[in-house]
């Protein structure tokens, strides 16, 4: 009776909103409220219950004819709990003079929550309380996230701060070719002592390994506790090992072992039992636990841009969307630069004109919100978007999106306090634009992401990109990386971005990782920036390079503030036979006597220096790239510009206004005003990045020392016939038929590595391998191959042992051996004995690294089925050599000339 009461009223209320004249239409509300009821009508007396409800109330509203007036749905303050994601179609917009809204009842919080409140608490062993969780026990549910009273708990993790580190690699791998899916180190790694063991409930264990920007997440498929190896799913997308092939730095969460300190938690699947240790002041009895239903997304805009068929002109003011899981299971996807490869909590393809306002964004699984696929002309201002697994907020495609009705554009981010992200996927960010134009990011407070702050472009090098004339103007961007990454910085760029604009920012307080201290930039140009104008910016207190390209063209840093920006304040990392960039009217102030890079130098680079004011707060002249200031001057850069003390009002408070008298005024530099920058209203909204209490970043201890190096051994066996075996540096890298496995000949088994010189190869010492090792320092080394160098064609051939903790390219040669055309060896530019060509030749040599050099080795050389002939006191080639870091075999022979490879050993013997 009260379901047909209710539908005729509906009836009667849509027939008179859709009969009236334009002149006589009204506004209509649907109403919604915790306590509501689906089968009612939605007014103020006897509202909805559900948003959903309300959604489909305006679908069946806009089916009697097109909208005449604005709709809005109101939604009183309390949580709706949802089960599964809320869809929006091209079927519930609204138009330009009619859209719909939905908004929180005057002063009042609606939360659209995708979480469930746990209840039943009981106390356990020692200090830790729990519940048994039906729908886990059951199967029909598992969750990664908890949150208690609104906040984010942490998962038991190993250990509770910082990190364990790697010993080693599964196996050698090619740098070059790290792409290479087939690589075994991207599927485990060699661990220390026993920092992974076969914990209770052992598969659910989450291993999370930090590369270089990004953190890769697995399951362990197997574990040899006695070599001390883990086999990860999913694979890594960079191998482990590729950034520090010792020491990679990781930690390993969800194991009941590790619920050791208050705030962490763990859910056993098979029991169904939670387990929490309560933070002090909790009362189990009374918080409020909140586990999340709904995986990766709360609301999706599902509009379908191909087909042109838009959702637009919808206004969500004053709500909340909270709780959502991520997906962890053997099949994820891998890791992608700024956590790209995650879903948001509120996903959106093909939405235009819509408008979140004062609206929350929290306790999101992944990420927060994405203006995917032909979203344009939409508004996000004043929004509260925080603590987040990843990213914040995402505008535009990750990839080339060339029709019209595709491209993201004219989209704005403003206003709005983003903080509190990196919570799962570390590698991430606060704002990341994509290929996409036309878009502004303006007055945002964005905190505490440990990747990156704003990222603009995500386009690799110089190829065409729809990232274009975007707006990034008045963000304050701090306390980023926080001492998880070092290739991370404030603002990032990527790719061509003509016309892009970073102006009038602040950004401070980025902190790389010690592991790596060369990072943490403040501005940061990477792979292929080019035409953007860096302008009016602030930047103070980061970790090397306040200013950094790595690769650019003709990008413009002008009337800045660049301070404090650790060892390096300018830096630019790769020579080009282009303008990299322009450097004019700003003022650079150092504290670490040096004010650009020697190693990554813009001496070195293509770059335009003028017009800038530079000072050291030592009182001393810092050095530029190593050279004075006269000698930088001699080189072009800077004739007009000057070594003087700006006058900052307090610099090291972070103050800087510039007192009247100030030099810089005299050189035509406009002064930058910090009170713009940031977020703007009311004393409240302002003022709430002030209630942030951030720990201290801990301590950690200083890194495991190098582990000894590990034997290598080849012989090929393994090695399938014509492909190149995997660990060697190669050169030249896409010839493999210069060095390739083969069964021709075979000092052992079946295979060998065979070499053949070719015409017209860039370098001469090309046929070129290589292998790096860790550094043997000490003992007596062993290192021993088999050669044999062709009869009918035979080749010069080069074997030799180098240590490369030198500057970089640089090297100290060890033994060094040349087995020429003719036969004969030659040891040091020393010729020994003549051997036959066509016969396999040993070679084993012994170096004692125990005492300081020089050293000389012992050689000894047996041809098949011969005795040994013995070389002792052996010189190396440069006396200074110590430690060995590297050997390698070339071929300087004639085009067709061919030696052979098998059996390469290296070890310590004592």
């Amino acid at each position: 009776m009260k379901t047909r009461l209710w539908k005729a009223l509906w009836i009667t209320v849509v027939c008179g909103v859709i009969g009236a004249t334009p002149a006589t239409a009204k506004p209509i509300t649907f109403y919604v409220a915790p306590d509501g009821d689906d089968e009612s009508a939605g007014t103020r007396a006897t509202p909805f219950a559900t948003l959903g409800r309300a959604r489909d109330a305006v679908r069946e509203l806009k089916k009697a004819g097109p909208l005449q007036e604005p709709v809005t749905v109101e939604l009183r303050g309390g949580v709706y709990r949802v089960g599964k994601t809320i869809e929006f179609t091209s079927e519930d917009s609204g138009t330009e003079d009619a859209p719909i809204t939905y908004a929180a009842s005057g002063k009042e919080k609606p939360v659209v929550s995708g979480g469930r409140t746990i209840g039943g608490w009981r106390k356990g062993d020692g200090k830790l309380w729990q519940t048994t969780v039906a729908d886990v026990k059951d199967g029909r549910w598992y969750f990664h996230q908890l949150f208690v009273n609104g906040q984010r708990r942490t998962r038991a993790r190993t250990p509770n701060h910082g990190f364990l580190y790697t010993e080693g690699i599964l196996a050698p791998f090619n740098r070059a070719k790290w792409w290479n899916n087939d690589i075994l180190a991207k599927r485990g790694f060699v661990f220390r002592d026993d920092d992974i063991r076969r914990w209770r409930n052992f598969n659910d264990a989450l291993i999370v390994i930090y590369h270089s920007w990004t953190t890769s997440m697995h399951f362990i498929t197997e574990l040899d506790e006695t070599q001390r190896t883990v086999r990860l799913a999913p694979m890594s997308r960079w191998p482990i090992g590729y950034w520090w092939e010792w020491n990679t730095r990781y930690h390993v969460e969800n194991i009941p072992e590790a619920l050791d300190e208050p705030g962490e938690w763990y859910l056993d699947r098979a029991t169904g039992v939670l387990s929490y240790w309560p933070m002090p002041g909790e009362n189990m009895r009374t918080a409020e636990v909140v586990a999340p239903v709904v995986s990766q997304t709360l609301v999706a805009f599902k509009g379908v841009p191909d087909e042109k068929r838009y959702i637009g002109h919808l206004r969500f003011v004053g709500i909340s969307f909270q709780h959502t899981d991520c997906h962890l299971a053997p099949d994820m996807p891998l890791d992608e630069q700024g956590a790209i490869e995650r879903k948001p909590l509120i996903a959106a393809e093909g939405l235009r004109h819509a408008v979140f306002e004062n609206c929350e964004i929290a306790h999101a699984g992944e990420n927060g919100l994405w203006l995917d696929s032909g979203c344009a002309d939409n508004v996000v201002r004043r929004c509260h978007i925080h603590d987040l697994g990843g990213s914040a907020v995402f505008v535009g495609a990750k990839a080339w999106r060339d029709k019209t009705e595709l491209r993201v554009e004219r989209n704005v981010v403003d206003n709005c306090f983003i903080h509190d992200g990196s919570r799962m996927f570390l590698g991430s960010q606060g704002v990341w634009i994509g290929r996409s134009s036309d878009n502004r990011v303006t007055h945002n407070e964005i905190s505490d992401f440990h990747h990156l702050g704003i990222s603009v472009g995500h386009s690799w090098g110089y190829a065409p990109s729809t990232a274009r004339r975007n707006l990034i103007a008045f963000n304050h961007v701090h306390h980023i990386c926080n001492g998880y990454f070092s290739d991370g910085g404030g603002i990032y760029t990527l790719g061509i971005s003509p016309g892009t604009i970073i102006a009038n920012n602040i950004v401070r307080d980025v902190v790389p990782t010690p592991q790596m201290p060369v990072g943490g930039t403040g501005i940061y140009h990477d792979e292929g920036s080019t035409g953007i104008l860096v302008e009016s910016n602030i930047v103070h207190r980061v970790g090397a390079g306040a200013y950094n390209q790595h690769y650019g063209r003709e990008n413009i840093a002008r009337n800045n503030i660049f301070a404090f920006g650790g060892s390096n304040t300018i830096t630019c990392c790769r020579v080009e036979e282009h303008l990299s960039f322009t450097f004019e009217g700003n003022i650079a102030v150092s504290s670490a006597g040096q004010m650009t890079s020697d190693h990554y130098s813009p001496l070195k680079c293509k770059t335009d220096f003028r017009r800038n004011l530079y000072w050291d707060t030592s009182g001393k002249e810092p050095l530029f790239s190593g050279v004075s200031f006269a000698d930088w001057q001699r080189t072009g850069r800077d004739r007009d510009s000057r070594i003087a003390d700006p006058q900052f009002r307090d610099a090291a408070r972070g103050d800087f206004r510039l007192k009247k008298t100030s030099p810089a005024f005299a050189m035509g530099f406009r002064p930058i005003d910090a009170a713009a920058v940031g977020l703007y209203g009311d004393a409240a909204w302002v003022n709430a990045p002030k209630k942030i209490k951030r720990a201290p970043l801990p301590v950690l201890p200083p890194l495991p020392p190098a582990p000894p190096p590990r034997p290598f051994r080849e012989d090929y066996e393994s090695v399938a016939t014509g492909k190149q075996p995997d660990g060697f540096h190669l050169s030249p890298d896409d010839r493999p038929e210069l060095m390739c496995v083969t069964e021709e000949a075979a000092a052992g088994g079946k295979k060998s590595l065979k070499f053949t010189e070719a015409a017209n190869l860039k370098y001469g010492f090309q046929p070129h391998l290589f292998f790096t090792t860790r550094p043997y320092t000490n003992g007596v080394i062993r290192f021993a191959c088999d050669i044999l160098n062709s009869a009918e064609h035979p080749s010069e051939c080069f074997v030799g042992l180098r240590d490369y903790t030198q500057k970089k390219f640089e090297y100290r040669e060890g033994p060094s051996l040349v087995l020429r055309a003719d036969g004969t060896l030659v040891a040091g530019g020393k010729p020994l004995v003549k051997l036959p060509l066509g016969k396999w030749i040993h070679l084993d040599i012994r170096l004692d690294l125990s005492s300081p050099p020089p050293q000389p080795y012992r050689l000894a050389v047996t041809v098949a089925g011969e005795r040994a002939r013995v070389f002792d006191s052996l010189p190396c080639l440069h006396s200074e050599f110590s430690q060995l870091t590297w050997f390698g075999f070339s071929s300087s022979g004639k085009p067709g000339a061919v030696f052979y490879v098998d059996n390469i050993l290296l070890e310590r013997t004592r």
